[in-house]
C-alpha cells in the first residue's frame, strides 16, 4: 500500500512538473503580463480562396488575414483583435455600420463559441480579446453569457500582480472570479460598474504603438493611446491602405526584421511588447520571433 501510494504521489508529481502553459514549460512561471503573444490584427477579417464550409462568412472585403480565427487559434496565435458592433441588435464583427453588409460580418456568438471550444480543448493555453467595441457591456455580457465564454474571464484589480500562466491554467474554469481564469478582455469601451473581467484597454491597462503605419520606413516605436506607466504594451506590427498590405507583412513579418524592431521597441520604451500584432500571420516567421523572445 505504501509503494502504491508513493507511486501515485510521484506520477502526480510529473504531471504537474510537465504541464506547459501557452506551448512551453518556461510560461508557466511568468506573470500574464511578462510573456510575449502572437496577436493578430482585425482577427475576423479574413479572405479565403474558395468556399469553405462551417467557417463564417466566405470572405470579407479587404482583409487583414488570410484565415479565420479557428485557424488562428489552432496556429498559436494568442490574442486577437475584434471589432464589436450591432448589426439589426445583432452583436456582429466587422467594421460597423453599412460597412457590415458591403465588407463582410459574422455573429459574435459564431467567434466565441469557436473560442469556447477551444479553450475546452485546449485547457494549458491563456488567450486575450482586445476589443475595439461599439456595444453596451450589457451587449457584450449577454453574448458571453450565451458563448458559455463567462465561465472563463479572468478578472484583474488594478494594482494587484498579474497572476502566473500556471495559476491561470490550474483551474478550468474561474467560477465568477473566485479563480484565475483564462480569458482576458481588454475593452477600449467601459462603463461605471463594469465587471471586474471587463478591463479598460488604454485607460487602464495597456499602452500602444501607432497603428496608422502606411510604409514600411515608416515604422517606428512612438506611443499612441495609453499611458507609459501601464502595465501592458501592444506593439502594432503592419502597414495599412485602406487593408492590410500583404506584401509588406510578407517583408516585416520575416524573423529578423520583426525581432530586430520589438527589441529596439522594448529599449526605448522600457517594456516588454506583450501583443505583437501582425496582419497575415502566416506570412514569414512572427511565430517562431514569439518562441525566439518567450524563451
Amino acid at each position: 500500500m505504501y509503494l502504491f501510494h508513493l507511486l501515485l504521489v510521484l506520477i502526480t508529481f510529473n504531471a504537474k512538473a510537465n504541464i506547459s502553459c501557452n506551448g512551453s514549460q518556461n510560461l508557466c512561471s511568468k506573470r500574464f503580463n511578462e510573456v510575449h503573444y502572437l496577436t493578430t490584427h482585425n482577427s475576423f477579417n479574413y479572405s479565403l480562396r474558395g468556399k469553405l464550409k462551417n467557417y463564417g462568412p466566405l470572405a470579407y472585403l479587404f482583409p487583414n488575414q488570410n484565415r479565420p480565427i479557428q485557424n488562428q487559434l489552432n496556429e498559436g496565435v494568442r490574442a486577437l483583435m475584434i471589432d464589436l458592433h450591432l448589426f439589426r441588435n445583432k452583436v456582429v464583427l466587422c467594421h460597423g455600420g453599412r460597412a457590415c453588409n458591403i465588407l463582410g460580418k459574422d455573429l459574435a456568438i459564431n467567434v466565441f463559441r469557436d473560442i469556447r471550444l477551444f479553450l475546452e480543448n485546449h485547457p494549458n493555453e491563456v488567450i486575450t480579446l482586445i476589443l475595439e467595441s461599439y456595444i453596451p457591456s450589457k451587449k457584450l455580457t449577454e453574448v458571453l453569457n450565451e458563448s458559455g465564454l463567462s465561465s472563463y474571464l479572468h478578472c484583474q484589480t488594478k494594482g494587484s500582480p498579474w497572476p502566473t500562466l500556471g495559476e491561470m491554467v490550474a483551474h478550468p474554469q474561474s467560477n465568477n472570479c473566485k479563480y484565475p481564469g483564462r480569458l482576458v478582455i481588454l475593452n477600449d469601451r467601459v462603463e461605471v460598474n463594469d465587471p471586474q473581467w471587463n478591463l479598460d484597454l488604454f485607460g487602464e491597462w495597456a499602452v500602444e504603438t501607432k497603428y496608422s503605419y502606411k510604409k514600411i520606413k515608416e515604422l517606428d516605436c512612438g506611443l499612441n493611446r495609453g499611458s507609459s506607466k501601464n502595465d501592458l504594451f501592444i506593439l502594432n506590427h503592419f502597414t495599412t491602405f485602406i487593408a492590410g498590405k500583404k506584401r509588406d507583412a510578407r517583408k516585416i513579418n520575416q524573423f529578423q526584421f520583426l525581432l530586430d524592431r520589438v527589441l529596439k521597441c522594448e529599449a526605448q520604451s522600457g517594456k516588454i511588447a506583450n501583443f505583437i500584432t501582425v496582419d497575415f500571420y502566416s506570412e514569414g516567421e512572427a511565430q517562431a520571433v514569439i518562441k525566439h523572445l518567450n524563451d
